[in-house]
């Protein structure tokens, strides 16, 4: 079926993250402290328009969020914020992270609450990164293998863990 796929990862075995709580992390990144934080780290030209509908849907459904993205270029930024107006979310609803290296970048995924996958070519590297960094991961598998690589993933971590 086409049905969603929900994956938690309680996987916390990650050693580089410093001695610097969830907070302080947020803090650094720019994120606001008391809010719900979707995230997503794949560059933005493979968030095809269904999957930012699909994220968007969901944040006016959780009124206290944030989307956290790559930091790519001047226009691909400007793009993805300009598609936010257009469904009316606020700029400010969405963050942008510069790149990092993999050890920061990694200690810095466990500043979010879920990762959001992109339909057309699933996060593989950047869905185990993030499950490696104990963070969550939501996917919708489709019906061809760069649709189904997040899910792969989920199922590495066993029973239940695509459920």
């Amino acid at each position: 079926g086409g049905g969603c796929c929900v994956g938690f990862c309680y996987y916390y075995r990650c050693c580089c993250f410093g001695g610097r709580t969830a907070a302080e992390i947020r803090v650094k990144e720019g994120l606001p402290l008391d809010a719900f934080v979707f995230c997503n780290f794949n560059g933005l030209y493979k968030i095809e328009p269904e999957a930012f509908e699909a994220w968007v849907r969901i944040m006016q459904r959780v009124p206290n969020s944030v989307l956290w993205l790559v930091n790519e270029n001047n226009e691909s930024n400007t793009n993805i914020l300009r598609q936010a107006e257009a469904r009316n979310l606020s700029r400010s609803r969405v963050i942008l992270a510069e790149r990092a290296d993999f050890a920061p970048h990694i200690a810095r995924v466990r500043a979010a609450d879920m990762f959001l996958d992109c339909l057309t070519y699933n996060a593989h590297t950047t869905a185990v990164d993030s499950l490696w960094g104990g963070l969550p991961v939501i996917t919708a598998p489709g019906h061809n293998m760069n649709m189904r690589l997040a899910a792969g993933a989920l199922a590495s971590f066993g029973p239940a863990s695509e459920t």
